[in-house]
């Protein structure tokens, strides 16, 4: 029963992503976004005038696999629009916030969640004074990094998003369209059509 219900799951996500759909679902990890990245080229390989359609819902996950696709977003010709459905969150917001200006579309319940980068260092082991400087200096970078790339279709500035960024971040779909960080409210339409 189980491998039946896995079957079926695997054939409509094969379907949906058949029609220039991609989903990021759960942990940006590096297969995630080895995925992403093959299906971003295929689409844009097939039409490069049609626009694909990145479906997240995703708690974050690593910084450089997100960066990935985020690099592969820009990289194709196609128009990437993305839809949060659900929670994209931490890494996954920066995701949702890369889409093309003017198709970042939220659902009326979802969220985005954004922050500052962290690491757990070490596991909790200890750790030396210069490795930790390093890391500190890393993490500074990486936050720079992150916050420039959430600010670039944003209607605020910089030191906005740096100052958002402080604590755990939670906005609504109204609060993310004021802050540019998505476009659209999506509400029910019942045509399964993103408008």
């Amino acid at each position: 029963m189980e491998k039946e219900r896995t079957t079926a799951m695997n054939d409509l996500i094969a379907q949906f992503e058949n029609e220039r759909n991609i989903l990021i679902y759960g942990e940006v990890n590096a297969e995630m976004a080895l995925r992403v990245m093959l299906l971003l080229r295929k689409f844009d390989q097939d039409d490069p005038d049609e626009p694909i359609y990145l479906y997240i819902n995703s708690p974050g996950g690593n910084v450089s696999d997100g960066l990935m696709i985020v690099d592969n977003m820009d990289l194709v010709h196609a128009p990437v629009y993305t839809v949060v459905v659900g929670l994209a969150a931490s890494m996954g917001a920066v995701i949702a916030t890369a889409g093309e200006k003017g198709h970042r579309y939220i659902l009326a319940n979802s969220q985005l969640m954004i922050h500052q980068p962290w690491n757990n260092i070490n596991g909790g082991a200890g750790i030396k004074q210069s490795d930790m400087a390093a890391m500190a200096k890393e993490l500074t970078n990486t936050r720079n990094k992150l916050e420039r790339v959430m600010q670039r279709n944003a209607n605020v500035s910089l030191e906005e998003i740096h100052n958002a960024c402080e604590l755990d971040n939670f906005l609504d779909p109204d609060e993310a369209i004021a802050m540019g960080l998505c476009d659209k409210v999506i509400q029910g339409n019942k045509t399964g059509k993103v408008e």
